[in-house]
């Protein structure tokens, strides 16, 4: 048995991932507990221990403890009690201190094979999830939304007719294709059969038809929303974080201007991208400039196919691109289906939507191994930018990606500017003093301030993209004149 300090427990409150139970008697309730924490982000049930009412813990004692672990183990592998056992043999650990014993009973993360983890022998009246105001029973979308999570993706039968696909998303798709794959032996099919081989369609017992995935790829807006009832899409371009400000651009399915599918989507909106911030995007080489192949533009495309690949559409809020000036937040319906920190360390990959990934990998999107989170880390850091933040919510699930655009400007690095500015303002004054209204020159400005001519260039040069000196008129030498 371990050891434990009942003063840690001053630095404890009960939150999403952490629940306390008295267990006096004997073993309490925490099965719908344990059912919340294993369908959400794991968490921790400390037996043994009281909540007072300022949410403070005090421990209280345990009369039986070894009869409480017994009843809880044999509750854990009783399937008509808990659906499945995900507790090893490391997760509950026993600490005594003098006539204190607690019992901490860590609850893991289910994998998504394995959920919904009900209670009771039934998964629409049993199963729990867990929010800042403790379990909640999970209303039957998000059951079964739970559901179609723990298959491997082998739903691919039809869900629609070869008619709802969009033509002209096709044939835009197909031409992409071919000049990124001249050779690919693909493009020897016809229409269906290319579409077979993708996985856009697949053949029914009558008919060819649609996948779901392909619908929502390539596929025209209305069949989408007869069977996404939630399907939404929308990017927007802010010019500030006032969201009582009007947009300044703006593309969402619905408006009739375009096919509503998220290939077009991804077109428009990597378009828009651009000319809504072409700084930031713009990369030099020579005299060409090729936005394509920044980093930072590289950063978000992946955020926006990591997007696609992971969205639901089945019972949850549409997705949603919020572009600002200092930063881009993508919003997809639906959870990861790995945990968090897997995802980030890169090398783990499981999309929702395997086929979209099959689809954007042919256009060079997306590299199909796991690495679309560290290629965005690695790219934020070489631009100079902060982290990024990837944030779950849950009920309606989301996955909140937040990627930096600007730089977050240091306290040292800002005093560093406000030193240099009143330093040319002092040298500026000293300026119009000595010249007046008169043409100087850059030599006349190392003389008069005994500095380098290197110096002097970088000091004129600043000056002038503040607009407080100009070029002389009619000067046929680098003559400058102080701006009134």
């Amino acid at each position: 048995m371990e050891r434990f300090g009942i003063k840690d427990f001053d630095e404890l409150r009960e939150n999403n991932r952490l629940e306390v139970k008295q267990a006096v008697k004997g073993l309490p309730n925490l099965w719908d507990t344990y059912s919340a924490f294993a369908n959400t982000f794991g968490g921790t049930i400390l037996l043994g221990v009281k909540e007072e009412e300022d949410g403070s813990f005090t421990p209280v004692k345990i009369e039986n403890p070894d009869h409480v672990l017994k009843d809880f183990y044999n509750l854990l592998n009783d399937p008509k009690k808990v659906s499945v056992n995900l507790i090893g043999d490391n997760d509950v650990t026993v600490r005594k201190e003098g006539e204190y014993t607690l019992i901490e009973i860590r609850v893991p993360q289910a994998e998504r094979h394995f959920k919904p983890v009900y209670i009771n022998g039934n998964p629409y009246r049993g199963t729990y999830r867990r929010n800042y105001e403790g379990d909640y029973l999970c209303p039957e979308p998000e059951v079964k939304a739970m559901i179609a999570d723990s298959l491997d993706n082998g739903d691919a039968t039809p869900v629609a007719p070869l008619s709802a696909l969009q033509e002209e998303s096709y044939l835009s798709y197909r031409q992409k294709f071919q000049n990124l794959h001249p050779d690919h032996p693909f493009l020897s099919l016809g229409k269906e059969d290319f579409l077979l081989r993708l996985g856009v369609a697949r053949r029914g017992k009558e008919s060819i038809g649609l996948t779901k995935e392909g619908l929502l790829f390539l596929g025209k807006e209305e069949a989408i929303e007869s069977l996404f009832p939630y399907y939404f899409l929308d990017y927007t371009y802010y010019l500030s974080h006032d969201l009582t400000a009007k947009y300044a651009d703006r593309v969402y399915s619905g408006s009739g201007y375009w096919s509503g599918n998220l290939y077009d989507f991804l077109n428009l909106t990597l378009q828009h991208m651009r000319n809504n911030a072409k700084d930031a995007f713009v990369w030099k080489q020579g005299d060409v400039q090729r936005d394509e192949d920044t980093l930072l533009f590289r950063a978000i495309r992946e955020g926006l196919v990591n997007a696609f690949c992971n969205v639901d559409f089945s019972y949850s809020q549409g997705l949603t691109v919020r572009h600002y000036p200092d930063m881009m937040v993508i919003e997809n319906p639906g959870l990861l289906r790995l945990p968090k920190q897997e995802v980030l360390e890169g090398g783990h990959s499981d999309p929702r939507n395997p086929i979209i990934q099959k689809l954007l990998a042919f256009l060079n999107f997306g590299e199909r191994t796991g690495s679309g989170f560290p290629l965005m880390e690695s790219a934020l850091k070489q631009s100079g930018l902060p982290e990024l933040s990837l944030e779950e919510k849950i009920s309606p699930d989301r996955m909140i990606l937040t990627l930096p655009l600007t730089k977050v400007v240091t306290k040292s690095e800002a005093k560093s500017v406000e030193t240099i500015s009143r330093e040319e303002d002092a040298m500026l004054a000293k300026m119009k003093e000595t010249f007046g209204a008169s043409p100087f020159t850059r030599k006349d400005i190392c003389s008069l301030f005994q500095i380098s001519e290197s110096k002097a260039t970088l000091f004129l040069r600043s000056l002038k993209e503040k607009g407080k000196i100009c070029l002389a008129p009619l000067s046929k030498s680098r003559n400058y004149i102080i701006k009134d």
